[in-house]
This record gives C-alpha cells, sequence and structure tokens, in this order.
C-alpha cells in the first residue's frame, strides 16, 4: 500500500522514488550503518531507515528540537536534587532499533497484543523492530542506575499518513522513582505511609500498592504535568521503589504552541517552512506562517511507499 504525504517533504535522496522489493531479498538490512540479519519478519522499509537518518530531535532548528529543550529546561529548572542539581537525566541519544524484549516483554504487552503485529510495528526481524515507544528504554535506564529522567527519541508505527499521523513521530518519556523515604517528604503530615500490600486490583491502583501510595504518586504526577502545561501553553530495576511515568508526543504538542496544521511539515526540507525556525533561542514565541507559495505547492501526492 502507497501511502500520501506533501509534495514537499523530501528524504534527502532518490531512493524515497524506488521500489523496496528489490532491497528485501537481501539476506541483511542496514540501519543507521549497522547490518541486521532478516529474516520472515522483516519489514523495515527504504523511507523508514531514511527518516530514522534525520534525527529531528537532536536538529538544533527544529521545532521538534526546540520545543524538546524546553520541556526538559522546565524540569531542571523546577525539580532539583540536594545539591541543587537538576534531577532528571537528559537522555536523547538511544538508537531506535531495540528488542522485542524492550519493545513489548519489558512493559508486560501481553503476547497476543495487537501491537506486536507486522500491520503494527516495523520489524527488523525477529528479535529487533524500530521502538514504537521511548518507553522501551525505562528498564534499562533505571537498571542503570537513574531514578529520575526524560528521554526523547524518534519512535516508529505502521500507521496511515494524514495531517496528525507519520509513520515516524517524536515522543519524551519521563520518569521518577522514589523510595518510602522520598514519599515520605511529600506529605504535610508526619504519619507512615506504607507503599507496597498483597491487596487487589482496583480502578485506581495495582494489586501491590495501597490506596494510600497510589494517591500520592497520582497527586505528584498531576502537579508536575500541570506545572508543564502552564510553562509551555499559559493559563490558556528498583523493587523497593514506586513511581509515576509519562509520554508525551512532542509533534501534537509543537503543532499546538507553534500553530503548525499539518505532521508532515516537521519532515520538510523546504525554506519558506525551516527559515522561521532558524534561531539559536529555542524559547523564541514563535508562530509558523503558511506562506502562499509553500500552500500551493503542498499538494497530496505519493511519493513513497512506507510498508512492503
Amino acid at each position: 500500500m502507497l501511502c500520501t504525504a506533501c509534495s514537499n517533504v523530501d528524504l534527502g535522496t532518490k531512493e524515497v522514488l524506488k521500489s523496496d522489493h528489490g532491497d528485501l531479498k537481501l539476506d541483511s538490512i542496514k540501519i543507521l550503518g549497522k547490518l541486521y540479519k532478516r529474516d520472515e519478519m522483516t519489514n523495515v522499509t527504504t523511507m523508514i531507515k531514511l527518516l530514522s537518518q534525520r534525527k529531528l530531535h537532536q536538529n538544533p532548528y527544529s521545532p521538534i528540537r526546540m520545543l524538546s529543550l524546553r520541556i526538559r529546561d522546565y524540569f531542571h529548572r523546577n525539580y532539583r536534587n540536594r545539591y541543587r542539581s537538576p534531577l532528571h537525566s537528559f537522555v536523547d541519544y538511544l538508537e531506535p532499533v531495540v528488542t522485542v524484549d524492550q519493545n513489548f516483554d519489558s512493559l508486560l504487552v501481553p503476547a497476543d497484543h495487537p501491537s506486536r503485529k507486522k500491520g503494527d510495528t516495523y520489524y527488523v526481524n525477529s528479535d529487533l523492530v524500530m521502538r514504537a515507544h521511548t518507553s522501551a528504554h525505562q528498564k534499562d535506564l533505571i537498571r542503570s542506575g537513574l531514578d529520575h529522567f526524560l528521554c526523547l527519541g524518534d519512535v516508529y508505527r505502521r500507521d496511515e499518513i494524514d495531517r496528525s499521523h507519520y509513520p515516524c513521530f517524536h515522543q519524551m518519556e519521563g520518569v521518577s522513582l522514589f523510595t518510602d523515604e522520598d514519599l515520605y517528604l511529600t506529605c504535610q503530615q508526619s504519619e507512615v505511609v506504607e507503599l507496597f500490600e498483597k491487596g487487589e486490583r482496583t480502578s485506581e491502583k495495582q494489586e501491590q500498592h495501597t490506596y494510600d501510595c497510589a494517591k500520592i504518586i497520582q497527586h505528584h504526577l498531576k502537579f508536575v504535568l500541570e506545572g508543564l502545561a502552564k510553562e509551555l501553553f499559559g493559563q490558556a530495576g528498583a523493587d523497593y521503589k514506586v513511581g509515576w511515568a509519562f509520554g508525551l508526543g512532542i509533534e501534537r504538542l509543537a503543532m499546538i504552541l507553534y500553530h503548525i496544521p499539518d505532521i508532515r511539515l516537521f519532515w520538510t526540507r523546504n525554506p519558506e517552512f525551516l527559515e522561521q525556525f532558524q534561531t539559536n533561542d529555542y524559547n523564541a514565541p514563535i508562530i509558523y506562517k503558511v506562506k502562499m507559495t509553500f500552500l500551493q505547492n503542498f499538494p497530496m501526492i505519493r511519493h513513497g511507499n512506507f510498508t512492503t
């Protein structure tokens, strides 16, 4: 199936107009300079490989990067450790090829969940996928000793293309873990808060957590995200720890913040778009202005194959 996208989305090579069928006959597939063995599950196409090379989240003049740095700065400014250093580590360099275990099993995704199917996920082979979410790195980052971190990256899902959907987009994962001592400090009273119990799962908590613990974590996450929303848009391996996690779709937020009407515009190389973000001040209050010449050259055309 061929997907549609704007004529100005230039992936930087004539390969985008070629079929992937010849490439599929090879025994291996190269992604970001690394060779991986193909098998019956492989469905990563040339288009997806090219998108992975763009790394918009590391481009200082991309609205993706600009918004991500604003979110990072919010956390670094408002949440600090006892030494007054930023509490959350910022991780934006992890490659998008991850194991099936990282992408699904580590997050307790059931074996029969629809998201595991080839129709929803880009498989490098039976053991590896293009990450579908930055949550794929949670387990490894926690095992590395990080209790508080922000993880930014490009993620991939097989989806129909329209103004708000694209097979590659960007997420920022936020995670904070707390010991019982950390939680005590958040309580206004000096009463002891039990974190764990052998209870029952309800709509408000998991079976291993107490109700009081769940409510404190819920309040903390709500406070953090409300503060972040106000900042951006104005008034308009730790079995003894608990915590919260969130995932932000950077494109959706950037479309609101910068008034970008179509998600495909993030990938264009057209100077009429790019020149509006050519600033070293990522806090600049930019409002994207659609120019008539760009609008006239923005037809919906078939320009590449995202599926095999």
